[in-house]
């Protein structure tokens, strides 16, 4: 089960067994909350009368599994275990709420019993100007009786075996102090005795919510003050009315303090109950994390060691590519020497012995995960690049695995360099250079997208500026990361593919959705094509990267809007401009498509 599952059986089965045996199996069914695997589960342990804290945590199963689920431990309030008419708890739960209450409530109690010291003392000043012929009784009973008592209590309060006989001895003060009011009244005659009714009720105030008795102790404190009084008052010579607007008076102020020392008594129960709860929950929910913990731990254990695996497998494949010149693949290629690197491998320059004509061999590189998925990866690209016809697309001439581990595609060999290398040299472009490179990239991926294929990473070192001859030819390569979509008219070229995982590509080159929720399509390479063609005009991308990486980048400028390109220079036509920002957009729905970006340079002209 899971922890917080076991959490929960252990705090109810803890709490179970200090009930009597008798209502054992109704306060587990209460506390169950209806779950009926989670009573029979307390149950069974009940029955089999063991220790739960020798118990071991039974088989963890998967999360979801049913009746087994985190999610279903109860959140209702903890059901009321103490009795009706007494408000005591079942077992030793009574005892266990004893001694909280009053650890808590010692500070309160010492403050009640120096008051009411006071106070019963105070109100012995007014003895000699009410009754001065019973000054000497009367203080007899105040400072030689009840406040020598109640001092001796309060030192008392000190001593560790105060809190198993404080009720009782508190009750014992306040009879004391009670009778001695009622010593005063028949004592005293009237009008003087009126007075001293009044000090019931300070008693009945002082037991019930000051020093807040137990209700049991309270309200038999109260019928015996009601019945004493009546008893002495009958010994005197008050009138009838003044008796019974005195009891009155007293019933009175003994119905409002016992309703608020019931309330408070229920109120602390509940509240002593829900701190178990909260006890509980706290408890499940620290294993839970000490778990996390533990798995947040395990899992950057094992990032470590991928890390060092990758850094292994490029280490050796490094190696490797230096040495394989001069090795024949398949008999049929001779690889001469290493030209460029990419995400997913290694490109030579190669020569094809039975044709004899110079290709670009390129090698999969290790990702140090399945190689059945590389595998199948690389294969992909080679058939994408095949399916897609143009002559702007870098022509795909074989594929094939080498002694049974090192697969390679062959390609025509390009001669030239990349678009990155050109701008890193002679950018930014004239309006007319960008017009020659933009339109056969349009025209490229006007043809892709319409065979249903996304490249997915267009930029500056995917395209090519291939030399043949005196021509100059624009190439797309490295299909590594293309997607295949639902082409226009509903024709698929071929079934779907798709990369699982992280998502992958140029972050600086990406759009929006992409980094957003992973979605590929048509109006994301239209976007790259922006960043490109805005990079080409103004010599910088529309967003840098900050130092803290291009992930950061990417997710930082999602709201913002690229500098104007008018801005950077005044030789781009407003219409160039205004295509390139709509290729920007944020919202895929704004962008153009491939062909009215196209129409836009060839049409435009210089404003």
């Amino acid at each position: 089960m899971t922890p917080e599952r076991w959490a929960r059986v252990k705090t109810i089965f803890a709490t179970a067994v200090e009930v009597e045996p008798g209502s054992r199996e109704r306060y587990v069914r209460e506390a169950s909350a209806g779950d009926a695997q989670l009573c029979e589960e307390v149950l069974s342990l009940l029955a089999a009368d063991s220790d739960v804290t020798l118990i071991e945590n039974p088989v963890l199963k998967p999360k979801g599994v049913a009746g087994h689920d985190a999610a279903r431990v109860p959140t209702a309030a903890p059901p009321s275990l103490f009795r009706k008419f007494n408000l005591r708890f079942e077992g030793r739960l009574e005892s266990h709420y004893a001694s909280e209450n009053f650890a808590s409530s010692l500070p309160r109690l010492r403050g009640a019993l120096l008051l009411g010291i006071f106070l019963y003392a105070v109100f012995g000043l007014l003895d000699r100007q009410v009754a001065p012929a019973q000054t000497w009784l009367l203080w007899s009973i105040r400072f030689g009786i009840v406040c020598p008592f109640g001092a001796l209590l309060l030192f008392y309060s000190f001593s560790s075996s105060f809190a198993q006989r404080w009720q009782l001895l508190v009750a014992t003060l306040v009879l004391l102090a009670a009778a001695g009011f009622m010593v005063m009244i028949t004592a005293m005659p009237a009008p003087a005795s009126y007075l001293y009714s009044t000090g019931f009720v300070l008693i009945i105030i002082f037991y019930c919510t000051l020093v807040r008795l137990g209700f049991i102790y309270a309200f038999s404190l109260s019928v015996i003050i009601v019945v004493a009084y009546n008893a002495a008052i009958a010994r005197s010579d008050m009138p009838f009315i003044a008796v019974l607007t005195t009891d009155m008076m007293i019933v009175a102020a003994e119905v409002i303090s016992l309703s608020a020392n019931l309330a408070l008594e229920r109120h602390n129960r509940r509240e002593f109950l829900y701190r178990r709860e909260i006890a509980a929950r706290t408890s499940a929910l620290e294993v839970k994390n000490q778990e996390l913990a533990a798995a947040n731990l395990e899992l950057l254990r094992s990032r470590e060691e991928i890390l060092r695996s990758a850094e292994r497998n490029d280490l050796l494949f490094a190696a490797l590519t230096e040495a394989l010149p001069g090795t024949v693949l398949d008999a049929k290629y001779r690889l001469d020497e290493k030209i460029g690197a990419g995400g997913f491998g290694t490109v030579y320059r190669a020569f094809h012995l039975l044709l004899q004509r110079s290709v670009a061999v390129k090698l999969l590189k290790p990702t140090g995960g399945d190689l059945m998925v590389d595998l199948a990866q690389f294969r992909r690209e080679g058939i994408e690049a095949c399916r897609l016809n143009h002559p702007n697309a870098v022509a795909v001439l074989d594929f094939g695995v080498a002694a049974g581990s090192v697969a390679y595609l062959v390609m025509e060999l390009l001669q030239g360099r990349s678009l990155a290398q050109e701008l890193e040299h002679s950018g930014p472009f004239a309006i007319d250079r960008c017009r020659e490179i933009i339109a056969p990239l349009c025209a490229v991926l006007a043809e892709a997208h319409r065979t249903g294929l996304v490249h997915r990473d267009l930029k500056p070192s995917n395209v090519f500026l291939h030399r043949s001859g005196a021509a100059e030819v624009v190439k797309i390569i490295d299909f590594g990361l293309a997607k295949r979509i639902e082409p226009p008219g509903g024709a698929q070229g071929g079934p779907p593919v798709t990369i699982t995982g992280a998502v992958k590509g140029t972050p600086a080159y990406m759009a929006p959705e992409r980094l957003l929720n992973g979605e590929s399509d048509a109006p994301a390479d239209v976007y790259s094509l922006g960043v490109i063609a805005y990079e080409m005009l103004a010599g910088e991308r529309p967003f840098e990267d900050p130092p803290t990486g291009p992930w950061s980048a990417a997710s930082a400028r999602l709201p913002g809007r690229p500098p104007s390109l008018r801005a950077k220079s005044l030789l781009v036509p407003d219409a160039i401009e205004a295509i390139v920002l709509r290729a920007l957009a944020r919202d895929p729905r704004q962008r153009p498509t491939v062909d009215e970006f196209a129409d836009a340079f060839t049409v435009s002209s210089y404003s």
